[in-house]
Protein backbone atom coordinates (compact mmCIF):
# COMPACT_ATOMS: atom_id res chain seq x y z
CA UNK A 1 0.00 0.00 0.00
CA UNK A 2 1.12 3.69 -1.12
CA UNK A 3 2.43 5.33 2.08
CA UNK A 4 0.97 9.37 2.17
CA UNK A 5 1.80 12.03 4.60
CA UNK A 6 -0.59 12.21 7.20
CA UNK A 7 0.08 15.17 9.44
CA UNK A 8 -2.83 17.64 9.25
CA UNK A 9 -6.11 16.83 7.58
CA UNK A 10 -8.17 20.85 8.00
CA UNK A 11 -7.68 22.30 5.14
CA UNK A 12 -7.86 25.90 6.70
CA UNK A 13 -4.46 24.42 8.90
CA UNK A 14 -2.87 23.07 5.02
CA UNK A 15 -3.72 26.49 3.78
CA UNK A 16 -1.65 28.36 6.11
CA UNK A 17 1.04 25.60 6.05
CA UNK A 18 1.75 26.77 2.44
CA UNK A 19 1.57 30.03 3.61
CA UNK A 20 3.74 29.22 6.44
CA UNK A 21 6.18 27.64 3.43
CA UNK A 22 5.76 30.88 1.15
CA UNK A 23 6.93 32.62 3.94
CA UNK A 24 10.28 30.78 4.96
CA UNK A 25 11.10 30.56 1.15
CA UNK A 26 10.64 34.50 0.89
CA UNK A 27 12.42 35.11 3.49
CA UNK A 28 16.01 32.76 2.28
CA UNK A 29 15.69 30.94 5.04
CA UNK A 30 16.72 26.54 4.28
CA UNK A 31 13.17 25.80 3.70
CA UNK A 32 14.54 22.24 2.90
CA UNK A 33 15.87 22.03 6.68
CA UNK A 34 13.77 20.42 8.77
CA UNK A 35 14.95 21.94 11.48
CA UNK A 36 13.91 25.30 9.83
CA UNK A 37 10.66 24.83 8.30
CA UNK A 38 9.28 22.47 11.70
CA UNK A 39 9.85 26.01 14.20
CA UNK A 40 8.23 28.15 11.25
CA UNK A 41 5.24 25.64 11.17
CA UNK A 42 5.21 26.52 14.89
CA UNK A 43 5.09 29.95 15.15
CA UNK A 44 2.46 30.13 12.47
CA UNK A 45 0.56 28.04 14.73
CA UNK A 46 -0.04 25.23 12.09
CA UNK A 47 2.46 22.72 14.53
CA UNK A 48 1.13 23.07 18.12
CA UNK A 49 2.85 21.94 21.70
CA UNK A 50 0.62 19.92 23.85
CA UNK A 51 2.45 21.43 27.00
CA UNK A 52 2.61 25.28 27.77
CA UNK A 53 2.07 27.77 26.26
CA UNK A 54 5.95 29.74 25.97
CA UNK A 55 6.45 29.26 22.05
CA UNK A 56 9.91 29.69 22.22
CA UNK A 57 10.34 27.60 25.64
CA UNK A 58 8.75 24.51 23.92
CA UNK A 59 10.91 25.28 20.71
CA UNK A 60 14.38 25.28 22.83
CA UNK A 61 13.36 22.01 24.50
CA UNK A 62 12.56 20.69 21.57
CA UNK A 63 16.01 21.39 20.10
CA UNK A 64 17.38 19.13 23.02
CA UNK A 65 15.74 16.26 22.37
CA UNK A 66 16.58 13.15 19.78
CA UNK A 67 16.16 14.50 16.12
CA UNK A 68 13.51 11.38 15.54
CA UNK A 69 11.93 12.65 18.21
CA UNK A 70 11.45 16.05 17.55
CA UNK A 71 7.78 16.58 16.41
CA UNK A 72 8.22 19.70 14.58
CA UNK A 73 10.87 18.53 12.12
CA UNK A 74 8.64 15.15 11.58
CA UNK A 75 5.36 17.93 11.03
CA UNK A 76 7.86 19.53 8.69
CA UNK A 77 9.14 16.57 6.33
CA UNK A 78 5.41 15.67 6.21
CA UNK A 79 4.51 18.85 5.13
CA UNK A 80 6.64 19.36 2.72
CA UNK A 81 6.42 16.17 1.16
CA UNK A 82 2.14 16.56 0.89
CA UNK A 83 2.32 20.48 -0.32
CA UNK A 84 4.61 19.26 -3.30
CA UNK A 85 2.44 15.98 -3.90
CA UNK A 86 -0.18 18.41 -4.30
CA UNK A 87 0.82 20.78 -6.94
CA UNK A 88 1.39 23.71 -4.52
CA UNK A 89 4.92 23.75 -4.35
CA UNK A 90 7.62 21.88 -6.41
CA UNK A 91 11.59 21.21 -6.05
CA UNK A 92 13.84 22.97 -8.92
CA UNK A 93 16.29 20.41 -9.29
CA UNK A 94 18.87 22.97 -11.02
CA UNK A 95 19.09 24.97 -8.31
CA UNK A 96 17.96 22.97 -5.15
CA UNK A 97 15.44 25.28 -4.19
CA UNK A 98 11.71 25.06 -3.60
CA UNK A 99 9.13 27.00 -4.77
CA UNK A 100 5.20 28.25 -4.83
CA UNK A 101 3.73 27.04 -7.83
CA UNK A 102 0.79 28.98 -10.06
CA UNK A 103 -1.61 26.94 -8.18
CA UNK A 104 -0.24 27.70 -4.98
CA UNK A 105 -0.25 31.50 -5.52
CA UNK A 106 -3.85 31.08 -6.73
CA UNK A 107 -4.73 29.39 -3.43
CA UNK A 108 -2.96 31.85 -1.35
CA UNK A 109 -4.88 34.58 -2.93
CA UNK A 110 -8.27 32.82 -2.69
CA UNK A 111 -10.30 35.08 -0.30
CA UNK A 112 -14.13 32.87 -1.19
CA UNK A 113 -14.10 29.98 1.88
CA UNK A 114 -15.83 28.26 -1.67
CA UNK A 115 -12.86 29.18 -4.07
CA UNK A 116 -10.69 27.68 -1.20
CA UNK A 117 -12.36 24.37 -0.94
CA UNK A 118 -13.17 24.25 -4.70
CA UNK A 119 -8.70 24.80 -5.18
CA UNK A 120 -8.07 22.03 -2.91
CA UNK A 121 -10.77 19.59 -4.75
CA UNK A 122 -9.17 20.21 -7.57
CA UNK A 123 -5.37 20.14 -6.09
CA UNK A 124 -6.57 16.77 -4.63
CA UNK A 125 -7.87 15.02 -7.90
CA UNK A 126 -4.84 16.11 -9.83
CA UNK A 127 -2.70 14.62 -6.93
CA UNK A 128 -0.39 11.60 -8.41
CA UNK A 129 1.17 9.29 -6.12
CA UNK A 130 4.44 6.74 -6.68
CA UNK A 131 5.16 3.88 -5.25
CA UNK A 132 8.87 2.62 -5.02
CA UNK A 133 8.67 0.60 -7.89
CA UNK A 134 7.15 3.36 -10.17
CA UNK A 135 3.79 2.60 -10.16
CA UNK A 136 1.56 5.87 -10.30
CA UNK A 137 -2.60 6.47 -8.97
CA UNK A 138 -4.64 9.07 -8.46
CA UNK A 139 -5.52 7.59 -4.87
CA UNK A 140 -8.18 11.01 -4.85
CA UNK A 141 -10.28 9.65 -8.06
CA UNK A 142 -10.01 5.96 -6.58
CA UNK A 143 -11.46 7.26 -3.37
CA UNK A 144 -14.60 9.10 -5.57
CA UNK A 145 -15.26 5.91 -7.03
CA UNK A 146 -15.49 3.53 -4.15
CA UNK A 147 -17.57 5.66 -2.24
CA UNK A 148 -19.82 6.19 -5.30
CA UNK A 149 -19.88 2.63 -6.33
CA UNK A 150 -20.38 1.69 -2.79
CA UNK A 151 -22.64 4.24 -0.82
CA UNK A 152 -22.38 3.42 3.02
CA UNK A 153 -18.99 1.94 2.39
CA UNK A 154 -17.54 1.67 6.02
CA UNK A 155 -14.71 4.86 6.04
CA UNK A 156 -11.75 2.35 6.55
CA UNK A 157 -12.10 0.80 3.67
CA UNK A 158 -11.40 3.95 1.86
CA UNK A 159 -7.81 3.08 2.81
CA UNK A 160 -8.30 0.91 -0.50
CA UNK A 161 -7.71 3.80 -2.47
CA UNK A 162 -3.85 3.69 -1.79
CA UNK A 163 -3.70 -0.24 -2.36
CA UNK A 164 -3.95 0.29 -6.27
CA UNK A 165 -0.32 0.40 -8.13
CA UNK A 166 -2.42 2.19 -10.81
CA UNK A 167 -5.49 3.78 -11.95
CA UNK A 168 -6.24 0.70 -14.45
CA UNK A 169 -9.87 -1.34 -14.31
CA UNK A 170 -7.97 -4.51 -13.40
CA UNK A 171 -6.51 -2.90 -10.35
CA UNK A 172 -9.77 -1.25 -9.10
CA UNK A 173 -11.93 -4.65 -9.50
CA UNK A 174 -8.75 -6.14 -7.32
CA UNK A 175 -9.66 -3.97 -4.41
CA UNK A 176 -13.24 -4.73 -4.45
CA UNK A 177 -12.37 -7.71 -4.06
CA UNK A 178 -11.57 -7.11 -0.41
CA UNK A 179 -14.45 -4.65 0.14
CA UNK A 180 -16.56 -7.86 2.30
CA UNK A 181 -12.94 -8.22 4.89
CA UNK A 182 -13.50 -6.19 8.42
CA UNK A 183 -10.66 -3.64 9.33
CA UNK A 184 -7.74 -6.65 10.85
CA UNK A 185 -8.63 -9.22 7.93
CA UNK A 186 -8.17 -6.22 5.58
CA UNK A 187 -4.57 -4.96 7.16
CA UNK A 188 -3.57 -8.71 7.38
CA UNK A 189 -4.74 -9.10 3.11
CA UNK A 190 -2.78 -6.00 2.47
CA UNK A 191 0.10 -7.05 4.56
CA UNK A 192 0.09 -3.97 6.17
CA UNK A 193 0.39 -2.71 9.95
CA UNK A 194 -2.92 -0.99 12.17
CA UNK A 195 -0.68 2.61 12.21
CA UNK A 196 -0.34 2.27 8.57
CA UNK A 197 -3.61 1.79 7.69
CA UNK A 198 -5.17 3.83 10.44
CA UNK A 199 -3.07 6.96 8.77
CA UNK A 200 -4.30 5.78 5.15
CA UNK A 201 -7.88 6.92 5.75
CA UNK A 202 -6.99 10.38 7.90
CA UNK A 203 -6.25 12.74 5.12
CA UNK A 204 -8.05 12.29 2.07
CA UNK A 205 -11.54 11.19 3.24
CA UNK A 206 -11.24 14.11 5.67
CA UNK A 207 -10.45 16.87 2.96
CA UNK A 208 -13.26 14.74 0.36
CA UNK A 209 -15.83 15.87 3.47
CA UNK A 210 -14.78 19.33 3.74
CA UNK A 211 -14.93 20.16 0.10
CA UNK A 212 -18.39 18.65 -0.08
CA UNK A 213 -17.23 15.32 -2.57
CA UNK A 214 -18.76 13.34 0.54
CA UNK A 215 -20.54 12.34 3.60
CA UNK A 216 -19.29 10.38 6.96
CA UNK A 217 -21.46 9.70 9.52
CA UNK A 218 -20.98 6.66 12.10
CA UNK A 219 -17.56 5.43 10.62
CA UNK A 220 -19.05 4.97 7.31
CA UNK A 221 -19.23 7.18 3.68
CA UNK A 222 -21.39 8.61 1.38
CA UNK A 223 -21.99 10.47 -1.71
CA UNK A 224 -22.61 13.62 -1.31
CA UNK A 225 -25.09 16.64 -2.71
CA UNK A 226 -22.60 18.33 -5.42
CA UNK A 227 -22.35 21.38 -7.79
CA UNK A 228 -21.20 19.78 -11.29
CA UNK A 229 -18.86 21.89 -12.74
CA UNK A 230 -17.74 22.20 -16.71
CA UNK A 231 -16.98 24.83 -19.11
CA UNK A 232 -20.53 24.73 -20.47
CA UNK A 233 -21.88 24.96 -17.14
CA UNK A 234 -22.81 24.65 -14.08
CA UNK A 235 -25.16 22.22 -12.09
CA UNK A 236 -26.27 21.10 -8.78
CA UNK A 237 -26.53 17.34 -8.52
CA UNK A 238 -28.36 15.83 -5.40
CA UNK A 239 -26.75 12.49 -4.13
CA UNK A 240 -28.99 10.88 -1.32
CA UNK A 241 -26.61 10.06 1.22
CA UNK A 242 -28.46 7.09 1.92
CA UNK A 243 -30.43 5.87 -1.36
CA UNK A 244 -28.55 4.04 -3.65
CA UNK A 245 -27.90 5.09 -7.17
CA UNK A 246 -26.67 4.18 -10.44
CA UNK A 247 -22.55 5.20 -9.85
CA UNK A 248 -20.48 6.61 -12.08
CA UNK A 249 -18.49 3.98 -12.98
CA UNK A 250 -21.28 2.43 -15.20
CA UNK A 251 -21.67 -0.06 -12.92
CA UNK A 252 -25.74 -1.90 -12.44
CA UNK A 253 -27.68 -0.72 -10.15
CA UNK A 254 -31.13 -2.21 -10.64
CA UNK A 255 -34.18 -2.86 -8.38
CA UNK A 256 -37.39 -4.72 -9.22
CA UNK A 257 -40.44 -2.84 -9.78
CA UNK A 258 -44.14 -2.62 -10.46
CA UNK A 259 -46.55 -1.15 -12.36
CA UNK A 260 -47.33 1.14 -8.95
CA UNK A 261 -44.26 1.34 -7.95
CA UNK A 262 -42.09 2.35 -10.75
CA UNK A 263 -40.77 6.48 -10.84
CA UNK A 264 -42.23 7.14 -7.70
CA UNK A 265 -42.60 10.83 -7.05
CA UNK A 266 -40.15 12.71 -5.42
CA UNK A 267 -40.18 14.26 -2.12
CA UNK A 268 -39.81 18.54 -2.38
CA UNK A 269 -40.65 18.66 0.92
CA UNK A 270 -37.52 20.18 1.90
CA UNK A 271 -36.77 22.14 -1.77
CA UNK A 272 -36.31 25.21 0.02
CA UNK A 273 -34.47 24.17 2.96
CA UNK A 274 -30.48 24.94 3.58
CA UNK A 275 -29.33 21.39 2.46
CA UNK A 276 -30.37 22.63 -1.24
CA UNK A 277 -28.61 26.20 -1.50
CA UNK A 278 -25.06 25.88 -3.31
CA UNK A 279 -22.47 28.59 -3.01
CA UNK A 280 -21.85 28.98 -6.38
CA UNK A 281 -18.69 31.31 -6.12
CA UNK A 282 -16.09 28.28 -6.04
CA UNK A 283 -17.81 26.78 -8.98
CA UNK A 284 -17.70 30.06 -11.15
CA UNK A 285 -14.27 30.34 -10.67
CA UNK A 286 -12.87 26.75 -11.67
CA UNK A 287 -15.70 27.04 -14.45
CA UNK A 288 -13.65 29.73 -15.77
CA UNK A 289 -10.53 27.80 -15.20
CA UNK A 290 -11.97 25.06 -17.48
CA UNK A 291 -13.33 27.10 -20.16
CA UNK A 292 -9.73 28.63 -20.55
CA UNK A 293 -8.19 24.88 -20.37
CA UNK A 294 -11.28 23.59 -22.87
CA UNK A 295 -9.82 26.68 -25.45
CA UNK A 296 -6.48 25.77 -24.99
CA UNK A 297 -6.96 21.96 -26.07
CA UNK A 298 -9.40 23.12 -29.11
CA UNK A 299 -6.71 25.31 -30.27
CA UNK A 300 -3.77 22.76 -29.84
CA UNK A 301 -6.28 20.63 -31.77
CA UNK A 302 -6.76 23.57 -34.10
CA UNK A 303 -2.73 23.47 -34.34
CA UNK A 304 -1.95 19.81 -34.97
CA UNK A 305 -4.52 19.56 -37.63
CA UNK A 306 -3.47 22.70 -39.67
CA UNK A 307 -0.13 21.67 -39.78
CA UNK A 308 -0.78 18.39 -41.43
CA UNK A 309 -2.88 20.30 -44.24
CA UNK A 310 -6.59 20.03 -43.01
CA UNK A 311 -8.94 22.33 -43.19
CA UNK A 312 -10.74 23.65 -40.26
CA UNK A 313 -14.35 25.34 -39.53
CA UNK A 314 -16.38 25.92 -35.93
CA UNK A 315 -19.42 26.70 -34.54
CA UNK A 316 -21.60 25.23 -32.50
CA UNK A 317 -18.78 22.66 -32.91
CA UNK A 318 -15.48 23.28 -31.65
CA UNK A 319 -13.72 22.26 -34.54
CA UNK A 320 -14.55 20.46 -37.88
CA UNK A 321 -11.90 19.62 -39.97
CA UNK A 322 -11.56 18.19 -43.58
CA UNK A 323 -8.87 16.73 -45.66
CA UNK A 324 -9.19 15.16 -48.91
CA UNK A 325 -12.69 14.30 -48.95
CA UNK A 326 -11.74 12.65 -45.19
CA UNK A 327 -14.71 15.01 -42.18
CA UNK A 328 -13.79 14.90 -38.53
CA UNK A 329 -16.62 16.40 -36.50
CA UNK A 330 -14.81 16.90 -33.05
CA UNK A 331 -16.14 17.84 -29.58
CA UNK A 332 -13.97 18.54 -26.48
CA UNK A 333 -14.24 18.64 -22.88
CA UNK A 334 -12.08 18.64 -19.81
CA UNK A 335 -12.19 16.74 -17.62
CA UNK A 336 -11.32 16.75 -13.30
CA UNK A 337 -10.31 13.68 -12.95
CA UNK A 338 -13.00 12.29 -10.83
CA UNK A 339 -15.06 9.25 -12.46
CA UNK A 340 -18.38 10.87 -12.23
CA UNK A 341 -17.59 14.25 -14.20
CA UNK A 342 -15.75 11.98 -16.57
CA UNK A 343 -18.94 9.96 -17.18
CA UNK A 344 -20.89 13.13 -17.60
CA UNK A 345 -18.60 14.69 -20.00
CA UNK A 346 -18.44 11.69 -21.86
CA UNK A 347 -22.38 11.17 -22.53
CA UNK A 348 -22.99 14.80 -22.78
CA UNK A 349 -20.07 15.13 -25.81
CA UNK A 350 -21.53 11.81 -27.34
CA UNK A 351 -25.19 13.78 -27.76
CA UNK A 352 -23.57 16.30 -28.58
CA UNK A 353 -21.84 15.35 -31.95
CA UNK A 354 -24.56 13.10 -33.06
CA UNK A 355 -26.74 15.86 -32.72
CA UNK A 356 -24.05 17.98 -34.65
CA UNK A 357 -24.06 15.87 -36.94
CA UNK A 358 -27.41 15.69 -37.58
CA UNK A 359 -29.13 18.86 -37.65
CA UNK A 360 -25.13 21.38 -37.81
CA UNK A 361 -22.96 20.75 -40.75
CA UNK A 362 -22.51 23.12 -43.71
CA UNK A 363 -24.36 22.51 -46.48
CA UNK A 364 -20.57 21.55 -48.27
CA UNK A 365 -20.57 18.32 -46.55
CA UNK A 366 -23.68 17.15 -47.95
CA UNK A 367 -23.77 13.35 -48.10
CA UNK A 368 -20.26 13.00 -47.52
CA UNK A 369 -19.55 10.21 -44.43
CA UNK A 370 -18.59 11.88 -41.64
CA UNK A 371 -16.51 10.53 -38.58
CA UNK A 372 -16.87 11.27 -35.06
CA UNK A 373 -14.46 12.11 -32.75
CA UNK A 374 -14.68 13.48 -28.87
CA UNK A 375 -10.94 14.87 -27.62
CA UNK A 376 -10.46 14.73 -23.50
CA UNK A 377 -8.06 17.04 -21.92
CA UNK A 378 -6.62 14.04 -20.35
CA UNK A 379 -6.73 10.40 -20.73
CA UNK A 380 -10.61 8.57 -19.41
CA UNK A 381 -10.73 5.73 -18.02
CA UNK A 382 -11.21 2.33 -20.42
CA UNK A 383 -14.78 2.55 -19.87
CA UNK A 384 -15.17 5.15 -21.48
CA UNK A 385 -13.21 4.47 -24.31
CA UNK A 386 -14.55 1.37 -25.14
CA UNK A 387 -18.04 3.37 -24.60
CA UNK A 388 -17.33 5.87 -27.32
CA UNK A 389 -15.65 3.43 -29.20
CA UNK A 390 -18.98 0.59 -29.36
CA UNK A 391 -20.68 4.08 -29.80
CA UNK A 392 -19.29 4.79 -33.38
CA UNK A 393 -16.95 7.78 -32.02
CA UNK A 394 -12.94 8.13 -32.37
CA UNK A 395 -11.98 8.89 -28.57
CA UNK A 396 -8.64 10.69 -28.69
CA UNK A 397 -6.63 12.29 -25.51
CA UNK A 398 -4.07 15.31 -24.57
CA UNK A 399 -1.02 13.30 -23.45
CA UNK A 400 1.79 14.38 -21.24
CA UNK A 401 3.82 15.19 -24.39
CA UNK A 402 1.19 17.47 -25.80
CA UNK A 403 0.46 15.06 -28.71
CA UNK A 404 -3.05 14.13 -29.16
CA UNK A 405 -3.66 10.51 -28.49
CA UNK A 406 -6.17 8.74 -30.43
CA UNK A 407 -7.73 5.05 -29.03
CA UNK A 408 -8.50 3.37 -32.49
CA UNK A 409 -10.93 0.59 -31.71
CA UNK A 410 -8.24 -2.57 -31.97
CA UNK A 411 -6.88 -2.01 -28.31
CA UNK A 412 -4.16 0.23 -29.54
CA UNK A 413 -3.10 4.00 -28.89
CA UNK A 414 -2.12 5.89 -31.99
CA UNK A 415 -1.89 9.03 -33.39
CA UNK A 416 -4.33 11.45 -33.64
CA UNK A 417 -3.15 12.26 -37.66
CA UNK A 418 -1.54 9.05 -38.40
CA UNK A 419 -5.04 7.51 -37.10
CA UNK A 420 -6.82 10.13 -39.39
CA UNK A 421 -4.46 10.11 -42.45
CA UNK A 422 -5.45 6.20 -42.39
CA UNK A 423 -9.38 6.61 -42.38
Amino acid sequence: MKNFPHQFADIERLTEALRTAQATISSGKDFGRDDVFGPELARSGVYTFRAGDDLEANLKAEALKPRASRGTETAAREMRRFLVLSGFLEFDDASGTFGVTPRGVELLSAKIPAVVKALWRDAMLALLLEDADGNKSHPYRILLRLVADNPGIDTFKLMLAFECKDDSENEYRRILALLGHDFYDMISALGVGESKARNAVKILPSIADQVGDIHRDSGKSYPLATVEIAEDGIDTAKNSAKKKSAPSSGKKVTKRVSAGSIASSPDFSNGDGASNTFDLSGAIELRKRRTKQHQSVVRALASALEVNAFDLFEDPFDCLATKAGKIILFEIKTLDGSPSDERRQGEKALGQVMGYRHFDLPAEVGDKSVNLSIVFSQKPSEAMLQFLNKSGVIPVWLGADAEFIAYDGAGNMRGLVELLNGL
